[in-house]
Formats: C-alpha cells, structure tokens, sequence
C-alpha cells in the first residue's frame, strides 16, 4: 500500500513537472525576445508573470530525481520522509513571494492579452502533451496555488500507510505539522491573497448519498471553502471520471446536529443480509484475482473481468454498508443532502473537519458547470484493489491520555475492519477526575481480513459519550517485521494517547502446541480434560456459556469484543489450578473476558475440536452441488467426532444459535459468529512445509480463513443438532 501511494504520488509529480516545463518554456521565448523586434511583452511584464517559477521548477525537478530512484529499489524499510521535508521546506520558502505576487501576475496577463492579439492567441489556450486539455497561461500560473494546498493530503495519505514503528513516520508527521502551519498562516486576516487563490482540499471520499429511498455513492471533496459532490464512473481503462452533481459553499452550510437513533438502527437491520452477501462475494473474488495473477507476467482478460466484477462489487458493499444519518443544509438553496456514513469515526471525522473549516469561510460561491468539472478534474483519484488484508491477532495496550486540560471521565473504544467493515473490538473502562487518565489496559483483537485500527476517545456526558478525539493505523504486513513500542499517538491538536502494538500472525496464534503443565486445561487434549472431570463436556466450556446465558446475550458485539488481556490470563492461570474454584468467579468478570476465556481455551487446544483428520473432510464436504447431499454429508462427518468432541461441539452449536436469536440487541448474527469462531475450531494444527513468501502466507492464510468461516456458518444455519443429536 506505501508504494503505491508513493508511485502514485510520483507520477503527479511529473504531470505537475510537466506543466513547469511550459511555463518554462513560456518564459524563456518571451524573455529572449523581449529586447528584439519580436517582443510581445516586456521583460519587466516577463518578470512579473513568472516570478519565482524558476525556483519552484528545480525544487519539484530534484524532488523528483531523488524520489524516482527509491521506488525503483523499493522494500518495506525504504526511507523517503527526507526527500518530503526537503520538497516541504523549499516550496514554504517560495511560496509567501510567489502567492503575494499573483494577483499581480495575473492582472499583467490581462492587460498583455489586451495589448497584444499575438500574445493573447499563444497563451488562451496552450496544448499540453500529457493531457487532452488546453489550459490557458492563467489557469497554468494557478496550478502551483492549489498544488501549494496539496502537501497537507500528500503527507497525510503517506502517513497513514507509513506503520509508527517505521524509521520515516516521526519525519513525516513533523513534516506535515509544518505543512498544516503554513497553510493556517496563508488563511490569516492579515494575508490579502483572495480566497479563491487559496483553495485547497481538506478532505476527500466515498460517502453514500440517501436520495429519497435510493441509496447513490458519491465522491465528496471538501476545499476550504466549498464542498462538492461528484458521481463517480469506471471507465473502460479502468480510470475514474467524476461527474459534478451538487456544490455547497462553506459560508452557505449548517450541519443538522439532531439524529435519530431509531431512524439509524432500521436502516441496519434492513441492510444487514445485503452486506453478508456482498462480503462474501468480495472475498471469493480477491482469492480467484490473487490466482490469476500469481506467476503472470502480465494481466489477461481474465484478470480484467475480474477487476471489473471487484470495482462493481466494491461499489454495492459501499452503497450498502453505511447507515449512521449525517445531514447537511444548503441555506441558500434550502435544500438538504442526507449522507450515510459506515461508523461513528467516520462521521465524527467529517464533522470536525467542516466545523473547522465553517468559522473561516467568507464567500458564497457560484460556479458554472465548465468550472466545477475544471475543479473536479484537479484532483487524482485512483482505484486499489489489491491491498492486503491481515489475519491473525493484534494485541494492543492502552495505557494513557495526555494533554487535557479539564478533568472528567474518558474511555477509550477500538474499531477493526473485516474486509472494510469497522467493529467495534474492545472497550476501556471509564476513568474519572485524572489529569491523565490512566488505563493501562492490554487486548488481544483477532484480525480477520483487516487493514485499519481505530482508536477513539470518549468524554462521558449524562447519557452517552461525547468523542473529544480519535486516530487510524493502517495495518500491513511491515508489523511482522518487528514490535511496535510504546509510543504517544495523536487524536486531536492538543490530546495523545500512549499506546503500544504487536502483532502475531494466525500461523503464530495457532500453533496447537500441547500444554506440559499436568493436570493442566489448556492445552491439554478435550479427551484428557473430560476424563478427569469425569464429565463429556470441559466443566470450563460449560461455565462459561452458562454465564454469557445468564447476563451476556443482549450484550452489543458479544464474543466479538475483547476483554481486558490481563484479566483472561489471570483467569487462565485460575482455571488451571482449579477449575471449580475458577467457574465460581466468572460471575465477577466483565462478560468480554468471559468469553475471551472460552476463546482461548478452544484456540489453545492442541487439536482443533473438529480434529486435523475430519477437516479435509469438511471442506470435500462443503464442495458438493446437491443440498441435501451437502448436509448429509457434514452431518454424517460431525456425528463422527469422538465424544467428547462431538458433544462440547453440539453444546456451543446449539449455544451460538441462542445467541444470534438475539440479533437485534447483540448485533450477532450467524455470519459474525462463524467469523469469530471459524478458524479457532476447524484450523488444523501447522504442519511442516516449503518457504512461503509473504505474499503465499497471506493468500493461503485468507482462503483458510474463510472455508472456515464457511463451513460453521453452514453448520449453524443447517442447524446440525436436529439431526445429530
């Protein structure tokens, strides 16, 4: 993902370089004749006009020629936050003279069309090769305004792919506060430059926009002083064309503040099985492009049609999934927009954004079309899909917030996506009245085909929690390459939160290693714990369904959220002494870290419940064509089990069903439940094999994942106990 932000930032940069060249080229011609009978303008004009292009053409020219070379010899370490600052630095140096000289330039550019028709015809329309446009000497003399603008989202992309471990992160972020601080200086009253010159683009995406009862996605760009909705098309090659469909001033918004959380939950209930579905779908199609392309030199058809079968696929899982209600009032128009957002984050993030950005807004705008679909054409956006997603287990501590300046109480939340779709995964406690809340809390989060983390910090209010800051990391495979220390993350201007990360792959979370402790649970065989206990079903297993029964199945994310780390291993290490004494204290837990107990008791078994030999089994099963074939089968396979097996397997089957019964309150349905329970029942212990690059481990690692998944979503919803029992 980091290179090909730094490709694709690269390859803006010598469209940029590009359009330099002409201006250039411009002024060199005009300057070389301005003393001979050919002059059209003046030198003195010469000078005006393209005050300070000379500089900007070497900075991005060097900026160039030292990036180039470091894509070219790419690897995860690669280091590039230097050649930013230094980009970063020079263009702060130029650009106050040249922004002050503008305005000046372009009245000269004017007054030189006026005078000379041959100037005029040279420069109302230049041809540029890369492009099919023909932009006129003004409009190229503006380029480096809105590209002055754009370092703020360059660096902010760059580092939301750049993992915090990484030599390059603490240079970026340093980098972009500058950028930032720039910017906020050319906003100031004391500056004279007109708005419109200082136009740059503060936040940009997919968002989902509700017209009447149609769900349509958009693209929304919001520059700090308009905000404009564009459709979106897939052309033939792939590339995206954006299409205008409504703008709104800065100066002319409100933000409809009243939400109605009925409203919101009926649009998630209607949605759910859509997204499943979708889910599914989006899956199967990365595993079979992954196929495809694996060894090719080069794409095929093939590959085509199913990059095509992505994108549309992409597009109805974006259409589907948002429903948190975020209006916005167009009070010149009196019209109102209804977007749909996918998480509180999301919504929350856009919010403070345009709050931000409303107090300093000063002009009602007006565009024509010709303008709005220049302004559009500004911006590059690019399709991905081939990111990688990660299974296996992030644990994550969090231990404090710094910063405030009031005490109260604060929480914190963690969301992880699964295949784009944001959860939310683990919960602090609420810590009150400390001038810095200190949780010191550790969770084990399973991943399951995740790309983003989301931290978010909440200030308890009389009823639920005001978000008062949150931040996003974006996964990849550079955390197998080392830890992530503890370190100080930023979720506002003035607020941090000290975290630490590390990452285990499911291969490293799932090693089925038998336990040596003797008399021990964990780890220990299903047959030899049942044995001793005298009983066909592990006395922990049967403690801790009984206790989510009795207070957990109303619980929103049960089995999904994780509890508290510590808590598990000390639990742990109670069941493993005495597991009478330990089930008599599962009444006293939080019910996440009762059943992040049971979690990890199937997890650490040495065999997987479903046993090493009947999964091959399964998965042959799970391949037939006939329905009632299908479930003979599995069912024949699943009566097979040794007793013990068969019988915890039946028990937490049928127990699992009770739970999604209860959708509505817990937000668990089968589909959420097999993906939690999938892999850590059915993954078979690691055998001895080849090498495999990282690449291999996660492709394989991702099929795994979701045959598991598969398979007990099957179960569950053929409802197998009927028939075994």
């Amino acid at each position: 993902m980091r290179r090909w932000v730094v490709k694709s930032i690269l390859e803006s940069e010598n469209s940029y370089l590009g359009i330099l060249d002409m201006l250039m080229k411009h002024m060199t011609t005009y300057k070389n004749i301005s003393s001979t009978a050919q002059m059209l303008i003046s030198a003195a004009d010469v000078e005006i006009i393209f005050h300070r292009i000379p500089e900007l053409h070497h900075a991005h020219k060097m900026f160039v020629y030292q990036l180039a070379p470091k894509l070219e010899q790419w690897s995860g370490e690669q280091q590039i936050a230097d050649v930013f600052k230094m980009l970063v630095d020079e263009e702060h140096r130029i650009a106050p003279d040249f922004l002050k000289n503008y305005p000046k330039a372009v009245a000269t550019i004017h007054r030189c069309w006026s005078e000379s028709q041959q100037f005029a015809d040279l420069t109302k329309e230049i041809r540029i090769k890369s492009t099919s446009e023909s932009p006129s000497l003004e409009e190229l003399l503006h380029k480096p305004v809105l590209r002055f603008q754009r370092n703020s989202l360059v660096l902010h992309d760059l580092i939301k792919c750049t993992p915090a471990s990484h030599p390059d992160y603490d240079t970026l972020q340093k980098t972009l506060n500058l950028s930032r601080s720039f910017l906020e200086n050319l906003d100031s009253p004391d500056n004279n430059l007109n708005a419109d010159h200082q136009r740059y683009l503060a936040k940009q995406g997919l968002i989902v926009e509700k017209v009447g009862q149609v769900r349509k996605v958009r693209h929304v760009f919001l520059f700090n002083d308009v905000i404009v909705c564009a459709r979106q098309k897939i052309t033939t090659k792939q590339k995206i064309h954006l299409e205008p469909k409504w703008y709104i001033s800065l100066i002319d918004l409100s933000l409809d503040d009243i939400v109605c959380i009925e409203d919101e939950r009926q649009l998630l209930e209607s949605q759910k099985q859509e997204i499943e579905i979708l889910q599914k779908k989006m899956s199967e199609l990365q595993k079979e492009l992954k196929a495809e392309l694996k060894g090719a030199v080069k794409e095929n058809s093939d590959s085509q049609k199913l990059k095509k079968k992505m994108i549309e696929q992409q597009a109805l899982l974006i259409k589907s999934s948002p429903c948190l209600i975020f209006k916005i009032h167009n009070r010149k128009m009196n019209r109102q927009h209804t977007l749909l957002m996918a998480s509180d984050y999301e919504r929350a993030s856009w919010r403070t954004t345009i709050t931000g950005l409303l107090s300093r807004a000063q002009t009602s705008l007006n565009f024509s079309s010709t303008e709005l679909q220049s302004l559009l054409n500004s911006q590059k956006v690019y399709l991905s899909l081939e990111e990688e997603h990660l299974f296996g287990t992030l644990s994550i501590k969090i231990f404090k917030l710094q910063g405030l300046k009031v005490p109260s109480g604060y929480y914190c939340t963690i969301e992880v996506d699964t295949f784009g779709q944001f959860f939310m995964k683990a919960k602090t406690k609420v810590v009150y009245e400390q001038p810095e809340p200190a949780w010191n809390e550790d969770f084990e989060i399973e991943l399951e085909g995740s790309q983003t983390i989301r931290i978010l910090c909440y200030k308890m209010g009389k009823d639920v929690g005001c978000l008062v800051g949150s931040c996003a990391l974006e996964l990849s495979k550079a955390w197998l390459r080392g830890d992530f220390q503890e370190k100080p993350i930023s979720i506002n201007d003035e607020l941090s939160l000290i975290v630490s990360l590390i990452y285990c792959s499911r291969d490293q979370t799932l090693k089925r290693a038998q336990s040596t402790v003797k008399g021990g649970v964990f780890g220990a065989p299903i047959k030899s714990v049942t044995k001793r206990e005298g009983t066909d079903i592990p006395m922990i297993v049967k403690s801790c369904v009984q206790e989510v029964e009795k207070r957990g199945m109303q619980e929103v994310g049960i089995y999904r959220v994780s509890g508290v780390s510590g808590e598990i291993q000390k639990m742990k290490k109670c069941f493993e002494k005495n597991s009478k004494v330990a089930s008599t204290m599962l009444g006293d837990l939080d019910i996440n870290v009762v059943t992040g107990v049971l979690k990890t008791y199937f997890r650490e078994l040495p065999e997987a419940l479903f046993t090493d030999y009947l999964y091959p089994q399964l998965v042959k099963g799970m391949g037939l064509g006939d329905p009632e074939a299908k479930v003979a089968c599995i069912t024949s396979l699943v009566q097979s089990l040794p007793e013990p097996n068969r019988a915890t397997a039946l028990y937490l089957i049928d127990h699992l069903i009770r739970v999604s019964k209860n959708e509505p309150e817990n937000r668990m349905t089968l589909k959420n439940l097999a993906t939690v329970f999938g892999p850590t029942l059915l993954r078979p212990a690691n055998k001895p094999q080849q090498q495999q690059t990282l690449e291999e481990l996660f492709s394989t690692g991702t099929r795994e994942v979701m045959m598991q998944t598969d398979i007990l979503l099957f179960i569950l919803k053929s409802n197998i106990n009927e028939s075994v029992a």
